[in-house]
């Protein structure tokens, strides 16, 4: 991927209109935070004489980049402008400005003026994300990954009625327990993970039961698929985590497979992240309407 696809003209820094809602953090700060301390280093980039780290802060909930300008000229740091750019959603960015502060060398001299910026959401910032600005009139970039399923990923568990064909999905253990103990279930190995805490860039995964003939559990993330079933006497039954429309890294594609009865009017729906449909004869896949896919999960 060329970096120069997603650079703005720098001459427009000041007027840039900000995409999605992730605000920008902008600090002043010096070490530990600067990049002499390369810990949850995602990528190194940087520019004319500039370097610039992009870190992964507080367990994944906020993505830093931190700059580095070589500095010997005394009186105050110059401004740095950053800019988050995130591919994956195409249109969470923003903008800042603020000055750095100095950092002092083995010999009591300035020797850098160090300063950093960050996106924060407490359900996490996962995307592909280019960052880039100015300082001192020179323009630096750094592009990384933020992956998803780093805070709150839990494993979606699976339980399968064979008397009436339903598979059940839950994240609630004590509900699996239920379902097995008290209404015939019997488990299944579970193929994916979810998110438990929503951020900017994922949505619930719908949970929706009916009764006889259907007898089935269906679960979407999309808004048009959950109308159309309470349309059909689908009971809404909240939901089971949150998952991804489009892909981030380390997200995997969501496959949904159905089996229709005609002669019962049973149906019956399956779900899975690792390729493979469920055993027996009757399934069809259903074709994805994000990317492809019923959605982007974490893997187990």
């Amino acid at each position: 991927m060329k970096l120069t696809k997603f650079m703005p003209l720098l001459a427009i820094y000041g007027s840039f209109t900000a995409g999605a809602a992730f605000a920008v953090d902008a600090q002043i700060d010096s070490p530990p935070w600067g990049p002499k301390v390369d810990t949850h280093v995602i990528a190194v980039g940087g520019g004319d004489g500039v370097r610039a780290v992009l870190r992964e802060d507080e367990g994944g909930r906020a993505l830093r980049v931190v700059i580095e300008l070589p500095w010997s000229q005394g009186g105050e740091c110059p401004y740095i402008s950053a800019q988050f750019f995130d591919v994956t959603d195409g249109n969470n960015a923003q903008l800042s400005f603020w000055r750095g502060t100095f950092t002092w060398g083995s010999s009591g001299n300035i020797d850098a003026c160090v300063g950093s910026a960050r996106i924060r959401h407490e359900g996490g910032v996962p995307g592909t994300w280019i960052v880039q600005g100015t300082v001192n009139g020179k323009p630096w970039i750094v592009m990384g990954d933020m992956k998803a399923c780093l805070i709150s990923a839990t494993p979606m568990l699976a339980a399968e009625h064979t008397g009436i064909t339903n598979f059940f999905y839950t994240i609630n253990q004590s509900e699996m327990d239920n379902a097995i103990g008290q209404y015939g279930y019997q488990w299944r190995p579970s193929t994916f993970a979810v998110e438990r805490v929503q951020s900017e860039s994922n949505r619930p995964f719908r949970r929706f039961m009916k009764g006889a003939p259907q007898n089935e559990h269906f679960y979407t993330i999309s808004d048009s698929e959950a109308e159309f079933v309470r349309g059909h006497d689908y009971i809404a039954e909240g939901h089971e985590g949150w998952i991804y429309a489009k892909w981030k890294p380390n997200t995997f594609p969501l496959r949904r497979w159905s089996r229709f009865n005609g002669a019962t009017g049973d149906l019956c729906h399956f779900y899975s992240a690792n390729g493979q449909g469920p055993p027996g004869e009757g399934w069809q896949e259903d074709p994805g309407p994000f990317q492809g896919a019923h959605g982007w999960v974490c893997k187990n």
